[in-house]
């Protein structure tokens, strides 16, 4: 998981683009026990599907299969999105901070999958520790969009101005 980080209208993405980096935490596997693993290793989009492709026996995904396998319910397909979600759940409960914002392309394709995520994180949380959880529209151009959007605020002198989400 690839971050990051928008703080007080700075873009900080660290040392190798890891500001604020969760993927080299430790979770446990829901299936193992004692076994722990990288959260890259189980709530990234490489790793969902890297998933796919084995119980799929394939070397390229069809997405369009994918979505339509997922939306049918097939058991095997379901269960690596349940996976992905509990650990993707996990590590959102565990991120202090006033809103979470997922960019990745599954949310894109199966949209659904965020209000998965919304419940299982809302199940692992406190009321008084949930944060708002979003998905970015535009995946491919989010970083890019959020990193113009410093520039132009500057350039226009609108540094004082807050961005609102609504």
């Amino acid at each position: 998981m690839r971050e990051s980080w928008l703080i007080r209208d700075y873009i900080l993405s660290g040392h190798e683009g890891e500001a604020g980096e969760v993927g080299t935490a430790l979770l446990e596997d829901r299936h193992v026990e004692d076994h722990l693993a990288s959260v890259n290793d189980y709530a990234s989009e490489k790793a969902l599907w890297a998933r796919l492709k084995a119980i799929k026996h394939v070397d390229r995904l069809d997405l369009t299969t994918v979505k339509h396998d997922y939306i049918n319910h097939d058991p095997e397909v379901t269960k690596v999105f349940e996976d992905f979600v509990y650990y993707l759940s996990k590590v959102i409960a565990n991120v202090s901070t006033d809103v979470v914002v997922l960019n990745t392309t599954v949310l894109e394709i199966l949209p659904q999958l965020l209000t998965n995520v919304r419940e299982s994180t809302a199940k692992l949380t406190s009321p008084s520790r949930q944060v708002p959880i979003i998905a970015t529209k535009n995946v491919q151009s989010a970083a890019l969009l959020g990193g113009a959007s410093v520039i132009i605020h500057q350039a226009l002198g609108l540094e004082s101005l807050k961005m609102q989400f609504s």
